[in-house]
């Protein structure tokens, strides 16, 4: 150990303490304190320290360079003699020195561990059930909002009655609520409620171009999106508008948080909404909920401007068509059926209750 001390201390500036810890059994505590007195005395060290030493090693060392400090665990009073400080550590390595463990705060048996130990259990147990306290507020607030939220849908469901839950509903809402900074954009709002049963699939379908009175003919463009079955019954808030872009009409579907923005037209020398707007949907607010069956085709909406009639023949029979858009929902069971019906052509073993009926609204 001395002779470490004496190659490597050399080569710094300047140690604070040299501290034996702890000392090697093998190795003369005379000839480390030898070497410790040799720093000293050049300046590379002020102290000489000892951990764990028992009172000959301390004795001995001290003969040759006296002992500054002694790290000892609980405080051996009688390890050495009085003119040797002695440095005793609690065991979360307090300094009594620091002042943060001082004698007349110990227990009768000298521990300062036990003391520290309950203070920091008392605080964590203070902190856990502020938290716990904090997050029961939490909860209440946020079940608050949630029976808000139902009474909200409730009252939006009217008088919706979900008595066969095999089947589709729809009823629509009174007066759509549309955020302020979207309201000032769309020129026509539609707001409906859906009841899906379990494990409903379907696909969404939106379109402008040429469409007719009945059924679900559409000649123009659209786009479709496939939905994700769920295994049990969902409420779905339906959000359609349309709005004037230049010579254009611009529509927006949504079911709950999915959905999209497209564009119709041009249709001719005015946009398609207008005051002579046909309107067709599956349900208004003075009407009610209605239900349909899970395999039934549902148009939600369908728009066209009667001044813009236009006869053709479309798969040998004569079809008058306008300028509008579709939207729509359609099971997945008919997907094929669908794709048939809006390009004019009936598909075998057709029945025009694989449709629902709208109504028209001027």
């Amino acid at each position: 150990m001395g002779r470490v001390l004496r190659r490597v201390c050399p080569a710094a500036d300047r140690w604070g303490d040299a501290e034996s810890a702890p000392s090697d059994p093998n190795v003369p505590i005379q000839d480390v304190a030898g070497a410790v007195k040799e720093l000293i005395q050049t300046g590379k060290e002020r102290h000489c320290d000892l951990s764990e030493a028992g009172r000959n090693t301390i004795r001995r060392a001290h003969a040759v360079q006296p002992v500054t400090e002694s790290k000892w665990d609980g405080g051996r009073k009688k390890a050495c003699p009085r003119e040797i400080a002695l440095q005793p550590l609690s065991k979360s390595n307090t300094d009594f020195s620091r002042g943060v463990c001082s004698p007349q705060r110990l227990p009768p048996d000298g521990s300062c561990t036990i003391v520290s130990m309950k203070t920091i259990i008392r605080l964590v147990t203070g902190l856990l059930f502020l938290t716990g306290i904090l997050f029961l507020v939490w909860l209440t607030r946020e079940n608050s909002r949630l029976a808000y939220d139902l009474s909200r849908l409730e009252a939006e469901l009217g008088r919706m009655s979900v008595k066969e839950i095999d089947q589709v509903h729809i009823v629509a809402i009174k007066e759509p609520r549309v955020p302020s900074e979207v309201a000032s954009h769309v020129q026509r709002v539609w707001q409906y409620r859906l009841y899906l049963p379990a494990g409903y699939d379907y696909v969404r379908m939106r379109g402008g171009g040429r469409v007719a009175e009945d059924g679900v003919y559409l000649k123009g463009g659209f786009s479709s999106g496939w939905s994700s079955p769920k295994p049990e019954a969902t409420h779905a808030l339906v959000s359609i508008s349309l709005s004037i872009d230049g010579d254009r009409t611009k529509s927006f579907f949504s079911i709950n948080e999915s959905g999209g923005t497209g564009s119709w037209g041009p249709f001719g020398p005015e946009p398609i909404i207008s005051d002579d707007l046909v309107v067709q949907t599956l349900s208004n607010a003075s009407q009610g909920s209605r239900s349909f069956d899970q395999d039934t085709i549902l148009p939600l909406l369908k728009v066209y401007d009667p001044k813009t009639a236009d006869k053709k023949t479309i798969a040998g029979s004569e079809i008058t068509t306008y300028a509008g858009g579709l939207i729509l929902l359609c099971p997945k069971s008919r997907k094929s059926e669908l794709d048939e019906l809006r390009q004019g052509r009936v598909p075998n073993g057709f029945d025009p209750s694989w449709i629902a009926k709208g109504q028209s609204h001027e």
